[in-house]
């Protein structure tokens, strides 16, 4: 059986879409692409929607069945034979595969039994495969989840402590300092109970905005709990940096109001090592 394409896809039948994750012409990998499954895209939702395998011998045949027919991504030959199967697991279909000719009437019946056959090896394939890329989806996720606080997207108490016991170590091993600000959110309760806990958390989500982006690439901040928040100033940053970086973070983080009626300010504590309490503020 002579291929000048073939094409592997998973549908998301979720989403209507099909996921072109193999393609290849005359052996040359094509991009990966995404496409929506509806009448009128192309012969593989044809086949999708219609639930019934295609051969067809010439593109004025295949128009019949889609007349937008139309090139992949990439695609630098026209094919005019096409072979389009689909994948299924238990009855479900899970995707097409599909092989194609730029020479036209190429496939007969007895082409397209040896691609159903191969069809239900590639859907048990495609479908570990996606089960195997759902579980690592799924880890990573929960890991992320066990790592970081859920409202404002920062590392937790346990991973920022982890970060700053890092930081530590690769001091006291390398003779660097550092700084770290303790900063508590002063004024936070009055605003849960003067605007309830929605608008509290978005001044929390809003604060970490903040703390982020008045940091460098190789600080780290995070939440310890409720409104407490650990800042870590790393780069042998010098208690004498530490605080002036601690009055920058104190500008940066409430220099506007949140409400008009309210205003709030910083607590801040800034250490360093080696072990130095410089102030508090």
């Amino acid at each position: 059986m002579t291929v000048d394409g073939l094409i592997v896809g998973f549908y998301d039948e979720a989403s209507a879409s099909l996921d072109v994750r193999y393609a290849i012409e005359k052996g040359r990998r094509l991009p990966a692409a995404r496409h929506p499954v509806e009448e009128g895209r192309g012969l593989s939702s044809w086949v999708i929607l219609n639930d019934e395998d295609l051969l067809l011998g010439s593109r004025e045949e295949a128009e019949r069945y889609d007349p937008s027919v139309t090139l992949l991504e990439g695609s630098r030959h026209i094919s005019e034979s096409f072979l389009i199967v689909r994948l299924k697991i238990e009855g479900r279909i899970i995707g097409v595969l599909s092989v194609q000719s730029v020479e036209p009437g190429r496939y007969r019946q007895r082409h397209l039994k040896v691609l159903q056959a191969l069809a239900g090896f590639v859907a048990i394939a495609l479908s570990n495969s996606s089960a195997h890329q759902n579980l690592l989806v799924a880890k990573e996720e929960i890991a992320y989840m066990a790592t970081h606080d859920p409202l404002t997207g920062l590392p937790n108490r346990m991973q920022i402590i982890e970060r700053l016991n890092q930081e530590l170590k690769r001091c006291q091993r390398y003779d660097e300092s550092l700084a770290v600000l303790f900063i508590d959110l002063d004024g936070f309760k009055e605003i849960n109970d003067g605007h309830g806990h929605r608008a509290g958390d978005a001044v929390l989500k809003e604060l970490s905005t903040r703390l982020t982006k008045g940091i460098r690439s190789t600080d780290a901040v995070g939440r310890l709990a409720g409104d407490e928040f650990l800042v870590i100033l790393t780069d042998d940053c010098s208690p004498a940096n530490g605080m002036l970086l601690a009055e920058q973070h104190d500008e940066w983080a409430v220099g506007q109001r949140y409400f008009s009626q309210e205003s709030m300010a910083l607590l801040l504590a800034v250490d360093s090592w080696p072990p130095q309490l410089e102030a508090a503020k």
